[in-house]
């Protein structure tokens, strides 16, 4: 779709408010990040990248730090893979998921260092402190944890990618099938 029809679609009054890609040329962001940040193999999604920007996204997902979403956002910059599925993907660790992960991060590194009898630091203090209770298992747990996570998500997403086309494409009429009311 070009640009000028998404201020046609239900979401022009949002979209509006964007600045085009006219506009940004020449500006800062333009000079710091050079033409590659415009490539629209970076933006828009095809099969290969946008899986791999899934799996930057479950990497940084899956790591105890704060700045995920900029993290990932460079990374898939710097390795020209779908910015938008890395951001994106990082979501899956929000408040609500925050103490799944850190439990099964500290027990996957105690286990990992040989301290699995232990028993986890208290969460009902929050997130901060149960990380301070026990840094070094939590964070080699999620070191393990966020490869397999980014191992796994890649042909996840292949196979879900190829499962979503097909639906679709099943899903549409023939090309140059006439329409019988």
């Amino acid at each position: 779709m070009k640009p000028s029809h998404w201020r046609r679609s239900p979401a022009g009054p949002w979209l509006r408010h964007f600045p085009r890609l006219k506009h940004i040329r020449g500006t800062w962001l333009h000079r710091a990040f050079g033409e590659r940040f415009f490539s629209p193999h970076l933006w828009t999604p095809q099969r290969e990248r946008f899986a791999a920007g899934a799996a930057v996204g479950m990497f940084f997902a899956m790591l105890p730090l704060p700045l995920q979403m900029a993290g990932a956002a460079c990374i898939a910059f710097l390795t020209r893979v779908n910015i938008p599925a890395a951001v994106v993907c990082t979501w899956i660790s929000n408040p609500f998921t925050i103490p799944f992960f850190l439990t099964a991060q500290y027990a996957l590194g105690s286990f990992l260092m040989g301290k699995a009898g232990k028993a986890p630091p208290d969460f009902s203090e929050g997130a901060v402190a149960f990380f301070t209770g026990a840094p070094v298992p939590i964070l080699a747990g999620s070191a393990v944890l966020a490869v397999a996570a980014a191992l796994a998500t890649y042909p996840l997403t292949l196979c879900l990618w190829d499962l979503a086309h097909r639906t679709l494409l099943a899903s549409r009429p023939p090309r140059g099938a006439q329409k019988i009311f």
